[in-house]
């Protein structure tokens, strides 16, 4: 099966109206759903359904005791950065850290459970050393879409007021991952909240 980890978006509306406030100009894009809004920490690729035990036990062991996350949005982006538009997202800033503590936390646990099980690292972006960028997916280019070219940019100029905004999230989530012809559909596999231990509390 596919599988990611993710850390998914639960107050989604900010996100949304953004999303209609751009979506009539740029309409060779195909935008996400309110469902599918998160940021992946880990991308999987295929494993065996026998494997997905070990990678949410090592979940379990990084979010136990890991408070809610706080970040906030910051601007728009495309990926590739250079060269034709594929993907538009929303970069997640991360101005205490935590997001990328954590980022860090749940892959080192995962490689371990991966090597405890004779596998190769799962998440190929976090064994290169790939910079972690965290960001929303928010649309992707059509089937038989054009680039929207610079113009994305000036689409999405005056959202600031909508978008800078705090954003926090409180809920890690192992997905599976199918792909269909209408967009991908994701299924959790397991979910853990993100909050402080009673030690930490006291």
């Amino acid at each position: 099966m596919r599988a990611f980890i993710a850390l998914p978006l639960i107050e989604t509306a900010p996100v949304l109206g953004a999303i209609e406030t751009m979506r009539p100009t740029l309409p060779g894009l195909k935008w996400v759903g309110p469902e599918v809004l998160h940021v992946t920490l880990a991308f999987l690729g295929e494993i065996e359904p026998s494997f997905v035990e070990a990678v949410t036990g090592a979940v379990a062991e990084a979010a136990a005791g890991i408070p809610p996350i706080r970040a906030k949005f910051g601007g728009m982006t495309q990926f590739p950065e250079k060269g034709p538009l594929r993907v538009l997202a929303l970069l997640v800033g991360d101005p205490e850290g935590s997001l990328a503590a954590f980022y860090q936390r749940v892959n080192e646990r995962v490689e371990a459970a991966a090597k405890k099980a004779g596998l190769p690292p799962l998440n190929q972006d976090w064994f290169v050393g790939k910079p972690f960028v965290p960001h929303l997916t928010l649309a992707r280019v059509a089937r038989g879409g054009r680039d929207p070219g610079p113009s994305w940019r000036q689409a999405t100029a005056g959202l600031g007021g909508v978008l800078e905004a705090p954003v926090v999230f409180a809920r890690c989530i192992v997905y599976q991952s199918e792909l269909r012809r209408e967009g991908p559909v994701h299924t959790a596999l397991a979910r853990f909240e993100l909050k402080e231990s009673d030690h930490a509390r006291g």
